[in-house]
C-alpha cells in the first residue's frame, strides 16, 4: 500500500517545522499590532519607560525631579504630568534605572523597543 501524500510530506518535514511556523505567525501578528497601535494613538505610550527613567533621575539627584526636602524623594515626586505615574518600585530598581537615566532620550525609547523585541522573540 503507498503512503498517503500528506503522510509523504509530513514524513519529510523537519521536526518541529509547525512550531516555527506558529512562532513566526505570532511574532508579525504582534509586530503588526504594536505598529497599528502606535499609527492610531500617535506613538509609543511611554508613560511606564518615563516613571523608570525619573526614578533614575531621582537616585542620581537630578533636578527638578529630586526633592531633597522631601520625606523621601523618590517617592514624594508626583510625576510631571496628570498621566505620568508615581515610582512605586524598589528602591534597588532605583538604582538600576539609573543607567537608563543617563543614556539620552531617544536610545533610551529606541533600546526599550529593541530590549522587549528581543524578549518576544526569547518567549516565543
Amino acid at each position: 500500500m503507498k503512503p498517503v501524500a500528506s503522510e509523504a510530506s509530513s514524513a519529510t518535514r523537519a521536526p518541529g517545522t509547525r512550531l516555527v511556523l506558529a512562532g513566526v505567525i505570532a511574532f508579525a501578528a504582534v509586530v503588526v499590532s504594536w505598529l497599528v497601535f502606535n499609527a492610531v494613538n500617535g506613538g509609543l505610550n511611554e508613560v511606564d519607560l518615563i516613571v523608570y527613567r525619573d526614578g533614575g533621575l531621582i537616585v542620581r539627584h537630578v533636578r527638578p525631579y529630586y526633592d531633597p526636602s522631601a520625606y523621601a524623594p523618590l517617592y514624594d515626586w508626583g510625576g510631571y504630568s496628570s498621566v505620568a505615574l508615581k515610582f512605586t518600585y524598589t528602591p534597588f530598581a532605583a538604582i538600576a534605572f539609573t543607567a537608563v537615566s543617563l543614556l539620552p532620550w531617544a536610545v533610551t525609547e529606541f533600546g526599550s523597543v529593541v530590549v522587549n523585541m528581543a524578549a518576544l522573540v526569547a518567549a516565543l
